[in-house]
């Protein structure tokens, strides 16, 4: 049963019964640690950077772990609170009584830091009260309840009618006595509650062994806990002074998932820069504006400058063809297009766009060629097509060529050693500015920085590298990005269209932009998605830990894991995204009817259309690893 329907079924159940039951850690508060130890070991390292040193109990987890267990050890039912660890904790050392109330204090203080709410508990429990439902907490767990309370309230969830504690009770969930004090407390019946939780012994055999009725919960929120997650994920970071704990969906994600991502690469991007001794760094839109504010986010020196530059494959088309141009003079400009251009099908109207083209320019060239618009061209080009390319093309393209430069050097990036950054893939644009650059006289040196440099790239290491995968290098990653590439380049996108050309305004060079391709709604969950990551980034850099490399690779394949198996909630608030592309308003993954299954070439189509191939098979297929079918099918049809 998922989760949408046994929340559904609790519902209606607490309808019925006269209380809801509810635990806490991993049911209706989530954590960005693996365990008990991780946290231990993220506040020793605090305290350790305040100058106390645990060296000769083995670090502070060792030491609070040992505390927990002999303090436990002393109780007859095994139940401690925290004051009593602690107690236990100054027996144990030489710390003073004022360090260890610190230790204490720092201890409560990173249960909220790594603490936030469960968004479909968070529901749940909102619309519990809303029916008057009377909702208690029963938890194991050594903070007072008067913690519990403070941190549920900080996280969205407002006042509980009684929470109930196993340190406080002296009874816990995992042999079932702390239920027959609860029902005593209350002097209620067990057919009176229903409980729900994400301990299968604790939380659901053991309310049952005594009456209750009870329900298993397995988040979808909860974090992909994985040994490098556990460590570099949280890192010491408050969700409540970064606002994710109420978030959106879409940016607890970009906070929690990708955050780590966008850290790696600034700390990628900060040792290429320093190592190649770059002095400018220009980030190509549209995504560059994205990892532009990530690196300023990041890095707060003066140097090396940072620019923001205007470019696109399509504003480049023309310019690099006339350099190429320039330089073989027994081509034709007809035969030049012809090879540039990848799409194996285009109507008259799409080549014509592409080569920039105005909606005036193009209607004339229907009317004196006696052409349509949606005529499809074939391969190779036929002469009418190849004799319009040869008579109006190039004069457009020698000015864009002439703007294209002029544009450079206002934008001062015709000298010195020059860092290109970018999303990336397989350099198209680095190739094209440093064709056009060559060709005008220039000869700066430029490196291209990317996100991800594809094995089909022809650039060398020396010209280019990717943080994610390069070339052969990590191969696994640029085909498991394959699953979701058009939907992370659109998260990362800024409200602007790409770059068509460029004209002459007031003596300056200005690029004209197309529409904004992100609708309205689509805006939203993308700029949350955006502000999650900034939100890591900033409180990374403000951390203790900046200076730990996070491993871009394990980073990587986190993200990945979370788009190969996405939550239903993941799946429809990023299967929603709708975007414009060829004058059409199209959903990042969609749903078909059942009778698309009668037409298998054009559902095929849409599925290898989709920006989210993973999404579209979670949506129209029953299967419960789409990630894994995925890669399954595009090994059968050894597509890319």
């Amino acid at each position: 049963m998922n989760n949408q329907r046994v929340l559904e079924r609790y519902i209606e159940l607490c309808r019925r019964h006269k209380v809801a039951s509810v635990d806490i850690f991993g049911t209706l508060i989530q954590r960005v640690v693996a365990n008990d130890s991780d946290l231990y070991s993220l506040i020793g390292r605090s305290l350790e950077r305040e100058g106390f040193n645990f060296s000769q109990y083995h670090g502070f987890e060792a030491l609070r772990e040992s505390a927990q267990r002999v303090a436990a050890s002393q109780e007859e039912n095994g139940e401690v609170t925290l004051d009593e660890i602690y107690a236990q904790l100054a027996k144990m050392t030489q710390f003073s009584a004022e360090a260890v109330k610190h230790f204490k204090s720092k201890e409560v203080e990173y249960h909220y830091k790594v603490t936030y709410a469960d968004t479909e508990m968070l529901k749940t429990v909102r619309k519990l009260k809303e029916l008057h439902i009377p909702v208690i907490i029963i938890s194991d767990m050594y903070l007072p309840s008067s913690v519990l309370q403070r941190m549920l309230t900080s996280v969205g969830y407002g006042e509980f009618d009684s929470i109930f504690v196993s340190c406080e009770m002296r009874a816990n969930k995992h042999n079932g006595t702390i239920f027959s004090k609860v029902l005593e407390r209350l002097n209620i019946n067990p057919s009176d509650v229903v409980h729900i939780g994400d301990s299968r012994r604790g939380d659901f055999l053991q309310p049952q062994l005594h009456g209750i009725k009870a329900l298993h919960y397995r988040s979808s929120s909860a974090p992909n806990a994985t040994a490098w997650f556990s460590r570099f994920a949280q890192l010491g970071l408050s969700t409540h002074q970064s606002g994710t704990a109420t978030a959106s969906l879409a940016r607890h994600f970009g906070y929690i998932y990708a955050g780590p991502v966008f850290a790696a690469m600034m700390q990628w991007l900060e040792r290429e820069i320093g190592e190649r001794k770059i002095s400018k760094m220009y980030f190509l839109s549209r995504e560059g504006k994205f990892l532009k504010q990530c690196w300023d986010e990041w890095h707060s020196q003066s140097l090396p400058t940072t620019h923001y530059l205007h470019v696109s494959r399509k504003s480049t088309l023309l310019p690099h063809l006339y350099s190429q141009l320039q330089e073989t003079q027994n081509e034709d400009f007809a035969t030049l297009v012809e090879f540039s251009l990848t799409n194996k099908l285009l109507t008259v109207s799409q080549l014509l766009k592409e080569l920039g083209l105005t909606s005036p320019q193009r209607k004339k060239i229907y009317d004196e060629h006696s052409l349509r618009a949606n005529q499809i061209i074939s391969r190779p080009f036929p002469l009418n097509i190849r004799s319009v390319i040869d008579e109006v093309v190039p004069i457009q393209a020698q000015s864009q060529y002439q703007l294209l430069v002029d544009y450079l050097h206002q934008e001062q990036m015709s000298s010195g050693s020059v860092a290109l950054i970018d999303i990336g893939w397989k350099g198209t644009m680095q190739i094209a500015l440093q064709k056009v650059l060559t060709s005008a006289g220039e000869s700066p040196h430029l490196v291209g920085l990317y996100a991800g440099l594809s094995k089909e790239s022809p650039l060398t290491i020396q010209q280019a590298i990717g943080c994610f995968f390069s070339g052969e290098h990590a191969e696994k990653n640029e085909i498991l990005l394959t699953g979701f590439r058009e939907l992370f380049e659109t998260l990362c996108m800024p409200d602007e269209g790409t770059t068509l050309l460029y004209a002459k305004a007031g003596g300056s060079v200005i690029p004209i932009l197309d529409q904004s391709e992100t609708q309205a709604e689509a805006r939203v969950t993308i700029d949350e998605y955006q502000q999650g990551i900034l939100e890591f980034i900033r409180s990374f850099r403000n951390s203790p830990y900046r200076d730990e490399v996070i491993p871009s690779d394990e980073a990587f394949k986190v993200l990945a894991h979370e788009f190969y198996n996405p939550s239903s909630q993941l799946l429809h608030s990023f299967a929603d995204i709708r975007t414009y592309d060829h004058g059409e308003i199209t959903p990042v993954a969609e749903h078909y009817p059942l009778r698309m299954y009668l037409h298998p070439r054009v559902l095929l189509k849409t599925f290898f259309d989709s920006p989210w191939r993973v999404g579209w098979i979670a949506l129209n297929t029953p299967t419960r690893n789409p990630g894994r079918v995925y890669l399954r099918l595009r090994k059968i049809l050894n597509r890319h």
